[in-house]
């Protein structure tokens, strides 16, 4: 048996391996007891938070639910195209739902509001976050893009106000993660995921240190690739354009679907008497069709794919498809591109349902055609993208190999070195 084969067989059983166990290695066998009962944010008071100038929440990360049971923590993130300008001499964007502030030793989530530059953006770089014991050579994983700002055009925090926070409100990077969007407390289960209807899908926006430190408390460290996009700053704007208003376009669509199922509902089984919930339900959904983007045709997914799927609409792929987006729309500004995933990943096909119906004996069961699969389509593996960016032409070399960067607390991280960072 050659090499070759051997490597490829070694993938193959590493593969159904992980990924058919990974939820019961990740979840806990307990769950445990809550500390509150859940918080639910009623409709008149997300309309109260959306009509604020430059809206600021604090929220009980395990606790805070919308209607539906989504967890509001992992609200996406919402672009407010009234007041962004992208290609204004000093363009920007005005987001909403920015992690920034929150503390995950205590379980809290700010969601805050930021005006981001639409350039220069220094550097683009497609991160990896590997979930397994593995590292960058394992399966399971996380990805995710993150833009980091120059010095002079940092992000900058807002204040209720819609003014620069008070003291110092710069932030250096942005990370942009397509993620499944679920009830609070719940772990992601990949084999569950296979059904679109199991979780939503959501934009969310971090700063890049809150990231980065949600991730070090659970001992995961970050796998960088540079991008060289085409056109270079010009291409990471167009980068940073595209998935904000992909996300802006699914999160309203998403949102819009969550309240127009409330009302009189909301009112029978929520919290307390709220009569007013149907009316201030109404007036959300007229704000989120009303604000959208003037792109809104290029950016909004088909209503049958605005869910999360593990193979097909997961961190890696969405991430990977919004990449390619960007790249048509470079070369092709002028052409209006129909967002479609179906051009590069292929419909759902029955064996996924299968699977995620009878868990882990259906992927054994099915295990044949996840390897088909998985063979097609090698962006359904998070650490395998680096390399298809790479063989694109997307990826910058050093002495003739394309580089890589290990971010992690005690070797490299991304933002100095601890002991300068905290009051000792």
């Amino acid at each position: 048996m050659s090499p070759r084969i051997a490597r490829r067989i070694f993938w193959v059983l590493l593969t159904v391996g992980v990924v058919g166990f990974s939820t019961a290695s990740c979840s806990r066998e307990e769950p445990p007891p809550a500390k509150r009962g859940r918080i639910q944010v009623s409709p008149g008071e997300a309309l109260s938070y959306a009509e604020q100038r430059a809206p600021y929440l604090r929220l009980r990360t395990a606790e805070a639910v919308l209607p539906g049971g989504w967890a509001a923590a992992m609200a996406p993130v919402i672009v407010d195209w009234s007041t962004s300008s992208p290609d204004s001499a000093d363009g920007h964007y005005q987001v909403l739902n920015l992690n920034h502030g929150g503390n995950p030793i205590d379980g809290t989530t700010v969601l805050c509001s930021a005006q981001v530059p639409a350039g220069p953006i220094q550097r683009v770089e497609f991160i990896v976050v590997p979930l397994d014991k593995l590292g960058i050579h394992g399966v399971v994983a996380h990805a995710m893009v993150r833009f980091i700002f120059a010095d002079d055009t940092p992000l900058t925090l807002l204040d209720p106000s819609g003014k620069p926070l008070f003291g110092d409100p710069a932030i250096q990077d942005l990370i942009l993660s397509w993620e499944a969007w679920r009830a609070p407390g719940a772990d992601f289960d990949a084999i569950a995921g296979l059904d679109p209807t199991t979780y939503g899908l959501t934009l969310r926006a971090y700063s890049g240190p809150q990231r980065f430190l949600e991730d070090t408390l659970q001992k995961r460290d970050w796998y960088a690739t540079p991008l060289e996009l085409p056109g270079g700053e010009v291409g990471n704007a167009e980068l940073l354009r595209v998935m904000l208003a992909l996300g802006d376009g699914t999160a309203r669509r998403t949102l819009e679907g969550i309240y127009s199922r409330t009302g009189d509902d909301w009112t029978r089984h929520g919290p307390g008497t709220d009569a007013s919930a149907a009316t201030a339900s109404s007036q959300l959904v007229r704000a989120l069709q009303s604000g959208t983007s003037a792109e809104d045709s290029l950016t909004v997914l088909p209503q049958n794919e605005l869910s999360y799927q593990t193979l097909q609409r997961s961190c890696a792929t969405m991430a990977l498809f919004t990449i390619r987006v960007a790249m048509a729309r470079l070369v092709a500004p002028e052409h209006r591109i129909r967002l479609s995933l179906d051009t590069t990943i292929g419909p759902l096909e029955p064996w996924m349902l299968a699977a995620a119906k009878d868990g882990r004996r259906g992927l054994f069961l099915q295990s044949p055609k996840v390897l088909k699969y998985v063979f097609a389509h090698r962006q359904t593996v998070p650490t395998r993208i680096p390399g298809i960016l790479d063989r694109s032409g997307l990826v910058p070399h050093q002495e003739g190999h394309a580089i890589r960067i290990h971010y992690a607390l005690t070797d490299g991280p991304p933002y100095g070195d601890i002991r300068d960072n905290l009051i000792r």
